[in-house]
């Protein structure tokens, strides 16, 4: 399993760090705590958060 920080995940999702915190908290998007104050998101929720938030043009 590949765990990405905060930054990364960010990166990956084109969003802002403030916007990431925002869908952590809200739990929109699984994380997993490293640490006191440090966090890592999987690839696979990554994944599901883009396929869950998929829209296609009709």
């Amino acid at each position: 399993m590949t765990i990405l920080t905060k930054k990364e995940t960010a990166a990956q999702l084109k969003i802002s760090l403030n916007t990431l915190t925002t869908l952590i908290t809200a739990g929109k998007i699984a994380h997993i705590k490293l640490a006191a104050r440090r966090i890592g998101v999987a690839q696979t929720d990554i994944d599901a958060y883009i396929n869950a938030n998929r829209h296609t043009g009709a």
